[in-house]
């Protein structure tokens, strides 16, 4: 999608969270007491779509993006990828997606249960917003070379997981 800018109106429910922060908070909640036998959905705290991912994007690289209904995503996507682009093995999944994508629009995961026991937890820590989220995804892409436009710094920098632990 950077490399194209290209994005999708769809209103799905996105959850970016880095994996260190999901991994350590599922751990803190495991061990917390009376955390045993229910159920946790892990996703950001707040609702994000692909949309504010796009704009998060343009406003960390100046990308601009041409942005196509699910619909019309899905063709505009077979049209300009090629066998080189990591998205290419997904191509007949997204084909055959689009009507279940569609159908999930406005699905929502109710995160409240995993919020309290993550607070609750001695380990667990807050995730950081989605922009240095966001920001963390651009700058590993760009440094692996999956993407051309770097993302600019942003004023606040969350600490490292093992700084937040070891700080409570």
């Amino acid at each position: 999608m950077v490399n194209h800018g290209i994005g999708v109106d769809a209103l799905n429910q996105v959850s970016f969270v880095p994996a260190d922060v999901v991994a350590n908070n599922i751990v803190a909640i495991s061990t917390t007491e009376g955390t045993e036998n229910k159920t946790y959905h892990v996703v950001r705290d707040d609702y994000a779509n692909m949309m504010d991912i796009t704009n998060l994007i343009t406003k960390l690289t100046g990308r601009q993006f041409e942005i196509f209904s699910i619909t019309d995503f899905v063709p505009e996507l077979i049209r300009r990828c090629r066998k080189e682009d990591l998205l290419f093995p997904l191509l007949d999944f997204l084909v055959g997606s689009v009507e279940n994508i569609s159908a999930m629009e406005f699905k929502r995961y109710d995160s409240t249960s995993y919020q309290e026991a993550r607070d609750a937890a001695t380990w667990g820590v807050p995730e950081p917003t989605l922009e240095e989220t966001v920001s963390g995804i651009l700058k590993f892409m760009h440094r692996k070379g999956i993407i051309s436009v770097a993302a600019r710094e942003i004023d606040t920098a969350m600490p490292p997981v093992d700084a937040a632990v070891s700080a409570t």
